[in-house]
């Protein structure tokens, strides 16, 4: 019963299985390795946000925009500038509820170039709340597109 109302309690994410084209791509049929352009990883992030304000907000398009393509890779979380932003509680929690239920979640969205990022670690451009829900989910490792 729990799981049941807490699932009825998320709110504040949009639920992992209201799947679009490009999270296909970008999340449920792609592989480690695979590389897309910037064009379909703006198409991606934008998919995953909720309101339009949430994505241009951050300046996400211009971030993403920076590199011409991106790889999916498997990042540790501790080479992963994770305190950067202000966090939202209910999010995280919302993020945690989700992946305790799936096992799963769309791929985070990382800047590539860590030469000026501090102690060489990669910045977030998407997916602050996901990378620290697994963390303090105590897991390791996230699947993360990668710019290049």
């Amino acid at each position: 019963m729990r799981g049941l109302q807490e699932k009825m309690d998320m709110k504040h994410i949009k639920r992992f299985n209201e799947s679009t084209s490009y999270e296909d791509e970008c999340w449920k049929k792609a592989k480690i390795g695979d590389i897309l352009s910037d064009d379909i990883i703006c198409q991606y992030v934008k998919s995953l946000h909720r309101n339009d304000e949430d994505f241009y907000e951050g300046d996400l398009e211009q971030r993403i925009y920076q590199f011409s393509k991106y790889k999916l890779m498997e990042v540790k979380i501790s080479k992963i500038n994770i305190d950067e932003y202000d966090l939202d509680k209910d999010y995280m929690r919302d993020y945690m509820i989700e992946y305790k239920n799936t096992q799963d979640y769309p791929p985070i969205v990382l800047d590539g170039d860590t030469q000026w990022s501090w102690g060489n670690n990669y910045t977030i451009i998407d997916g602050t709340h996901r990378v620290n829900a697994l963390h303090r989910l105590k897991i390791d490792t996230v699947k993360a597109w990668v710019g290049q």
